[in-house]
């Protein structure tokens, strides 16, 4: 089990690095984002708007996809705690000794966890602050180029709402 702890300590690093990081499990394989709502915007790429446009839409694309993957990294992490412990739980009864042992162990992998959750918290609120800037550009955009107010309120907003209820650690 101290392999495990070494292992949780390295993935609470390696969320400095999302962008290298291995494949946890099947589930990182395809991260659509298809499933999640799109942002309305009145412009189109390689129209004279798009200058505008161009570096805030990128930003919400940006963020959209490394919240994705800090939550398959979190849900892969904490199904294989969860079965660590549950596992551990249920053979250390078997010997007084190991059972002592598992309790050192449990204690490690727990910790370890926390570590991680507290990570990919920060992780979360600073892409969803990135995101929430990226829309009130776009807000801005739409402003600017239409003459279209209260666009964040309208669509910005709900938008958040959704990325704010879907990336909670619990």
């Amino acid at each position: 089990m101290g392999a495990f702890v070494g292992a949780a300590g390295h993935a609470v690093r390696g969320l400095d690095a999302l962008s290298d990081y291995p494949k946890l499990s099947t589930l990182d394989e395809d991260i659509d984002l298809r499933g999640g709502p799109g942002v309305p915007a009145g412009c189109e790429p390689g129209s004279s708007c798009w200058s505008c446009y161009e570096k805030p839409v990128r930003d919400v694309e940006f963020n959209r996809y490394y919240l994705e993957v800090a939550r398959s990294i979190y849900e892969s992490q904490k199904r294989y705690v969860d079965w660590a412990v549950r596992f551990g739980d249920s053979v250390s009864p078997i010997h007084g000794v190991s059972g002592l042992a598992w309790q050192a162990e449990k204690k490690g992998i727990l910790e370890a966890f926390e570590k991680l959750k507290a990570s990919v918290k920060r992780r979360y609120n600073g892409y969803l602050d990135g995101q929430e800037r990226a829309l009130q550009a776009i807000a801005a955009c739409e402003k600017r180029e239409f003459g279209v107010d209260g666009w964040y309120e309208r669509y910005g907003f709900i938008y958040m709402s959704f990325l704010r209820g879907r990336y909670v650690v619990d």
